[in-house]
């Protein structure tokens, strides 16, 4: 991500790497990304139908099977992913949104991606 910060250069500090800058995954906890200090963005628009989805681009991931405990029932059930929805609608394209990994290009600022589960 090129506009991640993580390269001191000595005077002026902190930068980015631009093009050059290495891959960094970053993982989803507790339904945030875990995004630090030094990440300042995503690019839009990278890639997308008709390019063959060539890098760069951002990649979403998920689970196919969850267990997750629900207050509402007190006890622990079983979800399967089913789709990956954008917000608002078209604000993101995926690969593909079956898959349960698929690269994504983000086409609007404040969007975002979700996996949609089922029981």
């Amino acid at each position: 991500d090129p506009w991640l910060r993580d390269s001191n250069e000595i005077p002026y500090g902190i930068r980015n790497q631009g093009p050059s800058a290495p891959f960094k995954s970053l993982p989803n906890t507790n339904n945030n990304l875990a995004i630090n200090s030094n990440h300042q963005g995503v690019f839009l628009n990278q890639s997308g139908p008709g390019s063959n989805w060539l890098p760069p681009y951002y990649s979403v991931k998920a689970d196919y099977v969850q267990n997750i405990p629900l207050q509402q029932t007190g006890r622990t059930h079983t979800f399967y992913f089913q789709r990956w929805d954008a917000s608002p609608q078209g604000s993101a394209i995926f690969q593909d949104t079956n898959a349960v990994e698929t690269p994504v290009v983000f086409n609007q600022e404040n969007a975002t991606v979700q996996a949609n589960l089922e029981l």
